[in-house]
């Protein structure tokens, strides 16, 4: 399915400047011509809801599972939380607060009711294929959902996220 997508609007309902009434008129084709055809990354999207859905005191501690194409986890790491990162590949980035572990998160050794908060963007729909250099397994979402409400603790958010878009 295509994405809509709509400008925001730098005019007021109310102006009576009608130069601009009429230039504020025609944005919106504009930009659904001009849009129409960009193929987008969902990362544009996921990254802020990310952001905006964490209410957490500096030093939470998070898990962000299969991390390794995202900078969330050090930007996470850079605002005081301590994060640990979870990924069958490796994590090229680095910080004091980042702790990153080269695992399939099925077979971690975290306590229960560990984390503040655990984040998934769009990776819980890979952890079943043997793509990613994991093995397939049957459920695999459904015992990573399983895994995670286990560290997780009683409370807490888990922030999931699923590939959308061309």
């Amino acid at each position: 399915a295509d994405v809509e997508f709509s400008p925001v609007m730098f005019y007021s309902l109310k102006s009576n400047n009608k130069i601009f009434r009429a230039i504020a008129s025609i944005l919106p084709l504009f930009f659904r011509r001009k849009l129409s055809n960009l193929v987008t990354n969902s990362r544009i999207i996921e990254e802020p809801f990310i952001f905006q859905n964490l209410y957490l005191e500096k030093g939470a501690r998070i898990l962000d599972i299969g991390c390794c194409y995202s900078k969330i986890s050090l930007q996470l790491a850079s605002l005081g939380h301590k994060v640990t990162g979870v990924d069958l590949s490796h994590y090229k980035y680095s910080h004091k607060n980042l702790k990153f572990l080269k695992i399939d998160f099925l077979k971690n050794s975290f306590p229960d009711n560990y984390f503040d908060c655990v984040i998934a963007v769009s990776t819980i729909e890979h952890i079943e294929l043997d793509v990613y250099g994991g093995k397939l397994l049957k459920d695999g979402d459904k015992r990573t959902v399983d895994e995670v409400y286990r560290v997780l603790k009683t409370g807490s958010k888990f922030i999931i996220t699923l590939p959308f878009g061309k």
